[in-house]
């Protein structure tokens, strides 16, 4: 994906000259929650407003989409009724941009037919010439999608910008004090212009904040929201007590899931008739209704639209994820007879209900202890929320950062779970493990994150309803991004026909985002016809760092004695290094699927790990394929080499290579790598202990010492086996 970020201060100009070139007609601003992609959105049209009135801007709101009407011009023309032609044949002339702002607040179950009515409508002839933006949650936005998106990320703020904001606000002197007492988790929020702003507002509302800061996001949403409904009670003369209606929003926003933003007012008001009121109360259901349903932050549409009056919505998307967190606190903190426990929300929990993660990223900020909270989320195999919850958490036990962080490594570096968004989460946790997590834990989670730091996100994969020739057309006549997704899609299609052409893209294109996709394009598809290219590619120091190790890992598609010696030259060669990694992981690849052909090279390989020269990495990576491939013939001259070895990354390879072997001639030394009174790398002992309890079992003596280990998280690998 070419992620094109919309930097700094200058992201509103940035965007206007984007569209005001014409180069890209279908953007996509992406972002996390509160990053300012509307606002951006709405400064656009305010820009073009000004700049181009001849070419007047449409902003529509996509969480008012509704699939009985299937038609976005509908949506259009009934939020801009003022600006959409009514006769639409002066539509080419009259409209230059049409805004779609959230496509993350389209209802779940309509998100299906909306996406097809935008397709429809941008792949319309009269809008040719109309330049469609689309706003979404990053995290919610299709990969595979029909029309082609040219994807901008909308960037943090900068520290320094909202150093500015808060003296701009506060004044220089108390900004200068409160920037110095904000805890780096509250420094981080402030690249949110939603939380700086929010922040903002609170400390000019509350004198005495600066000795108590808020926390944590949930504690700055608390304490604005808490503002925000004080004023609303002055200047409204509410009647309903704060806490019933603060516990109505929360009960409105758990009764819509996560799957509605925009809903019929007359349907909300027969939720708070029916299944929340209480007669005892000694409230008017009317003004319980109408001082809920009518003022913040339950916003209603602006009433210059038709049908404001008939629906209600959030004032922000995260306000209703925040009092749907609320809701959840309050159930779970009641006996289990009567309320809800975290078992019963496995299915929230779980990787594919993106929709609950900012719920939950909530609800751990207001529990005393979210470690049973990050546990559930482990549980349920959903480690980016477990990361999450233990960043916006209050309380979590430093023992299970530890243990989370340690088995998220293991899986990324020797298992399956090969998601490199998990390095860039960890990094964002280990600030909350223990004193006893080893410095070169953060190290290496450091190593894979920068390494992969230009992989944030995979380009779109164009759907399938886009035949391969139009696919093929696009590469030749596509704007920049979507040559990209073309090149992209006809990889991840293994489309034969197109060989010629990527072939001299890999050899000649010129956009360097390109030429590494058909590189990659060319390793999935594997026609022994590209492997010279590849292997020119990946040999010539004439090659930026990238593009040889994207040449590497699709060499590594190729299962011949040709790819093997390719990629085993690049571990023996001094020289070569800095790609030592990326020709070892594809080895192992092949050397797990056809090890006859890496049996050859075990003599070589084994000749590199004594080889001072090589970097740790490199000497680990050999380890590594030595257990992919199974090959136990070396098991004893890899033992007699870590006899010697003194490396504590190259002993913890070394160790998970030995368990890999599965030989009980190993857990002698695995016994010794193991005991602490030996091994004063915890990392080391608990890799060697991992192999010892495959190997020996839980039993074992090794095994049993290990419960006195100092370390909670190697103390962990029998306890589990335990619990």
């Amino acid at each position: 994906m070419r992620s094109t970020t919309l930097a700094g201060s200058d992201t509103s100009e940035s965007l206007l000259g984007l569209v005001r070139t014409g180069e890209e007609r279908r953007i996509v601003l992406l972002g996390n929650p509160g990053a300012g992609k509307t606002t951006l959105a709405k400064q656009l049209c305010l820009d073009l407003v000004e700049s181009s009135p001849d070419r007047l801007p449409v902003f529509a709101e996509l969480k008012r989409y509704q699939a009985t009407t299937r038609d976005i011009r509908t949506l259009l023309r009934a939020q801009a009724p003022d600006l959409w032609p009514r006769d639409e044949k002066e539509l080419p002339g009259r409209v230059g941009v049409v805004v779609l702002d959230g496509l993350n607040e389209v209802a779940e179950s309509q998100l299906h037919d909306a996406l097809a009515d935008i397709e429809d409508f941008i792949d319309s002839p009269d809008v040719a010439d109309v330049t469609c933006v689309l706003t979404c949650r990053a995290v919610d936005f299709p990969t595979s999608y029909g029309p082609s998106f040219a994807r901008y990320e909308v960037v943090p703020v900068s520290a320094a910008s909202a150093q500015r904001y808060l003296d701009e606000r506060l004044g220089p002197k108390r900004a200068e004090q409160v920037w110095r007492q904000l805890p780096h988790r509250l420094r981080t929020l402030c690249h949110s212009p939603l939380l700086l702003g929010m922040l903002t507002t609170v400390l000019l509302d509350e004198a005495d904040t600066d000795r108590d800061l808020p926390r944590n996001r949930g504690a700055v949403y608390a304490r604005f929201l808490s503002q925000l409904n004080r004023r609303t009670r002055e200047r409204n003369r509410v009647e309903t007590p704060e806490d019933i209606r603060e516990a109505c929003l929360a009960f409105l926003a758990y009764r819509l899931k996560n799957e509605r933003v925009d809903v019929p007012r007359i349907e909300l008001g027969e939720y708070v008739t029916k299944d929340f009121f209480d007669p005892s109360w000694h409230i008017p259901i009317g003004a319980l209704q109408r001082e809920v349903l009518d003022l913040p932050p339950m916003g209603a549409v602006s009433s210059s639209q038709p049908d404001a009056a008939s629906h209600r919505s959030f004032m922000h998307q995260s306000f209703q994820e925040y009092y749907t967190a609320v809701y959840l606190k309050s159930w779970l903190s009641r006996p289990p007879q009567e309320g809800i426990r975290l078992a019963d929300l496995r299915t929230e929990l779980g990787a594919g209900a993106v929709a609950w993660r900012e719920t939950f990223c909530f609800l751990s900020g207001m529990l005393d202890d979210s470690t049973e909270l990050v546990r559930a989320c482990r549980k349920a195999e959903n480690h980016l929320l477990a990361a999450g919850c233990i960043e916006h958490a209050n309380t979590v036990l430093p023992a299970e950062v530890d243990d989370f962080i340690c088995q998220t490594l293991d899986a990324f570096k020797y298992g399956d779970a090969f998601n490199y968004h998990l390095m860039f989460a960890l990094q964002r946790v280990t600030d909350r493990s223990s004193s006893g997590l080893p410095r070169r834990v953060v190290d290496d989670i450091g190593y894979w994150a920068e390494k992969y730091s230009r992989s944030r996100s995979d380009p779109q994969t164009i759907a399938t309803s886009v035949t391969d020739g139009q696919v093929i057309a696009m590469v030749t006549d596509g704007s920049p991004h979507e040559r990209i997704d073309a090149v992209w899609t006809l990889g991840q299609r293994q489309v034969g026909s197109a060989l010629p052409m990527l072939e001299a893209l890999a050899v000649r294109e010129t956009d360097e985002a390109v030429r590494e996709y058909a590189v990659v394009a060319l390793g999935r598809i594997a026609a022994e016809r590209s492997f010279p290219i590849l292997r020119q590619i990946a040999t010539s120091n004439d090659e930026s760092k990238w593009i040889r190790s994207y040449a590497l890992h699709a060499i590594g598609s190729f299962p011949t004695p040709e790819a093997v010696a390719v990629l085993v030259d690049y571990l023996t060669q001094p020289d070569r290094q800095p790609f030592a990694d990326d020709a070892a992981w594809p080895l192992s690849v092949l050397a797990r699927s056809h090890h006859e052909l890496v049996r050859p090279q075990l003599p070589v390989l084994l000749e590199v790990l004594h080889r001072e020269a090589l970097d740790r990495y490199t000497k680990g990576c050999v380890l590594y394929v030595f257990g992919c491939g199974g090959f136990t013939e070396a098991n004893d001259a890899i033992l007699d080499y870590l006899k010697t070895e003194e490396d504590p990354y190259v002993l913890e390879d070394g160790a998970h290579a030995l368990g890999a072997l599965g030989l009980r001639t190993s857990i002698g030394l695995l016994s010794r790598l193991a005991d602490p009174a030996v091994s004063g790398d915890a990392m080391t002992r608990r890799e060697a202990l991992r192999s010892l309890v495959a190997l020996d079992g839980v039993e074992s003596p090794a095994a049993r010492a290990a419960r006195q280990d100092p370390a909670s998280f190697v103390r962990d690998v029998v306890e589990r086996h335990d619990r």
